[in-house]
């Protein structure tokens, strides 16, 4: 929060200020990255509850909840900042392994989206697909007798 103030009050740039206080210039930057974090982590971090170490790792983190709960589980089984830095590789591993897999989705409904438009536009009829794995269903809808014989024209290829 001082190098904070200083840059604030005079205008320092990391670099600028790094040489006024002695500190490498990427020894400031990591500090200032700490005030991200929540109040809670912060109080602890100055309580020596935990070290640099482990708030650091935190910043890996996207959200402020995942941080707070990674933080309560290092308080509550001691972890040391490296195990702390092996948990957070793993929950963003886990978290981009889930980003990956509701991109494919999202390419699939798309996809899907797109094949029912183009059923609609050449039935004349509004079509809903749906999917389950590698199966799913076609659902047509007709609105009388007569529209449900042209769909069936349609579809036996006899038009």
């Amino acid at each position: 929060e001082a190098y904070q103030s200083l840059i604030g009050s005079y205008g320092y740039t990391q670099e600028a200020l790094s040489e006024k206080v002695g500190k490498s210039r990427s020894a400031i930057a990591n500090a200032l990255r700490l005030l991200k974090l929540s109040p809670e982590i912060k109080e602890d971090l100055l309580a020596r509850k935990i070290d640099m170490g482990h708030a650091r790792a935190y910043l890996g983190l996207d959200t402020r909840s995942a941080q707070e709960n990674v933080h309560r589980e290092v308080l509550k089984k001691g972890l040391s900042v490296r195990q702390t830095e092996m948990l957070v590789k793993k929950l963003k591993e886990a978290a981009d392994k889930n980003i990956k897999k509701n991109q494919v989705l999202n390419s699939e409904d798309a996809q899907l989206a797109h094949l029912s438009s183009e059923l609609q536009k050449r039935l004349g009829a509004r079509v809903h697909i749906q999917s389950k794995g590698e199966k799913g269903t076609i659902c047509i809808d007709y609105c009388s007798p007569d529209d449900f014989e042209r769909l069936y024209e349609l579809l036996r290829g006899q038009s």
